[in-house]
């Protein structure tokens, strides 16, 4: 059992999240959001796949010239039953089934990096980043696709974003 308390002044949002004991109530986390006290949301979901719902804390920014959905992500842990810290994101996309999460970063839709994270006992690996296109030697752009085979980066050079990003939540930022 959980209890979710949160404020909200001038001067930013609080949120304290408490799990039931046996003595009454212990505090798991405390996060406040004094830089910009804008749409602050969360819920309960399962985020990586475990069958365990996780914690998300999404925050959209008042300033800026670019989409920038942050979420702070914490998961469950069945061993300790409790929630724990495990990532702060970007413009994600989750999928559990999968236990990935593709997103994009800050900028404007031809010059952000997409990426594909995994989760791996309860941490995200990197799978997967696509860089911005740039102009080679020969003036073509490509786009550049940095990925990792038993711990080494590997890079090879596309000719367009793959299609699996088109399912990315608010792909028209990027271009689909």
């Amino acid at each position: 059992c959980y209890l979710r308390v949160q404020t909200q002044s001038h001067f930013g949002n609080r949120l304290y999240f408490y799990a039931a004991v046996d003595t009454g109530w212990m505090m798991l986390f405390e996060y406040e959001n004094a830089d910009d006290p804008t749409a602050l949301r969360d819920s309960l979901v399962d985020l990586n796949g475990d069958g365990h719902l996780d914690y998300w804390i999404y925050n959209y920014g008042s300033s800026g010239c670019c989409l920038r959905h942050v979420y702070q992500v914490y998961l469950y842990h069945p061993d300790k039953q409790q929630l724990g810290y495990a990532a702060r994101l970007m413009n994600p996309t989750f999928y559990p089934q999968e236990q990935l999460v593709r997103g994009f970063g800050y900028g404007h839709g031809d010059d952000m990096a997409l990426y594909t994270f995994r989760w791996k006992d309860g941490q995200l690996d990197s799978l997967e980043y696509i860089e911005p296109p740039f102009e080679n030697a020969l003036d073509t752009p490509h786009i550049v696709r940095s990925y990792w085979v038993e711990g080494e980066r590997l890079v090879t050079l596309l000719d367009s974003v793959p299609a699996v990003y088109r399912t990315i939540e608010d792909a028209y930022w990027i271009g689909y």
